[in-house]
């Protein structure tokens, strides 16, 4: 797969996603930093990058919770 096939199924995959979600500690904007699939799970990982938090939401858009790190 090249570089811009992978860009491509990258680029898919956050159809659809805010770009910026706001973090629930502190407002800021969070930053979309992985993307993991089991079978037709699709979990999306972010980030805060002014106090660590994480946050990670499943295909269908649901909180599945957010953890200072």
């Amino acid at each position: 797969m090249s570089i811009q096939d992978e860009a491509s199924e990258f680029m898919r995959a956050t159809d659809g996603v805010p770009p910026h979600p706001r973090c629930a500690e502190c407002g800021a904007p969070m930053w979309l930093v992985a993307v993991d699939r089991v079978g037709p799970i699709e979990r999306k990982h972010f980030k805060c990058q002014a106090c660590d938090a994480e946050l990670v939401t499943r295909e269908n858009g649901q909180d599945t919770g957010q953890q200072n790190a």
